[in-house]
């Protein structure tokens, strides 16, 4: 239970740590961690996140059964599940709504690039982009399932973002990158001209990066 504690209290931090960092609201967003044992520790709905804490982590067991009464079991688990399910690599998943990278995922026009930095190409690469389905629908995890397969981070059309990760500050950091890709898109768009990293100098980091 050891591995299943320190795993409710990290999932919890990182939750906090999203909206106090201004990435989601405080009833916007899920986070979740896979533990060895493959039971994961996923945040509930219907809770102020802002305090939530380790005690307030949901369980569920590697056959879905969920191990925490009292505690509502988040709309987008099945989400979270999928992705276990296709990326047996990815022990974390952060799902939120950051400001700058979400206007993206309901623009018509404009496209969130990731290659205007070095930082935020090596880090993230393309972001996948995943379709419409109603939130907490076996649509969107169906859609997420198909999607997770191609990148470690998603928009997801009209509704918010994902980030993956081998841990929990992995998969954060992911999604705090691409909230400030997309600050940066947004910036050099006002300011003039974009000048992006060329297929050269992208190539030259993926081969840092071990890609």
């Amino acid at each position: 239970m050891t591995d299943l504690n320190e795993l409710r209290n990290e999932t919890a931090k990182t939750m906090r740590r999203l909206v106090t960092r201004g990435l989601t609201t405080t009833t916007g967003g899920n986070v979740s961690a896979r533990a060895e044992s493959g039971a994961i520790c996923i945040t509930p709905s219907q809770i102020d996140k802002e305090f939530i804490t380790a005690d307030q982590i949901g369980i569920i067991s590697q056959d879905s059964v969920y191990l925490e009464e009292g505690l509502k079991l988040s709309m987008e688990t099945a989400m979270h599940q999928m992705v276990y399910r296709r990326r047996p690599e990815v022990r974390a998943v952060v799902h939120a709504h950051p400001p700058w990278a979400t206007s993206f995922t309901a623009s018509a026009s404009e496209k969130l690039k990731t290659d205007l930095i070095a930082e935020t190409w090596a880090l993230l690469g393309n972001p996948v982009w995943v379709p419409y389905a109603l939130m907490g629908t076996g649509d969107l995890a169906d859609r997420v399932g198909e999607a997770i397969g191609k990148g470690d981070v998603l928009l997801l059309e009209n509704h918010g973002v994902i980030a993956v990760g081998t841990c929990l500050w992995q998969a954060f950091s992911r999604l705090e990158a691409l909230e400030e890709a997309a600050k940066i898109s947004v910036i050099t768009r006002m300011i003039g001209e974009q000048h992006p990293l060329g297929a050269y100098r992208k190539a030259a980091i993926d081969r840092m990066m071990g890609k």
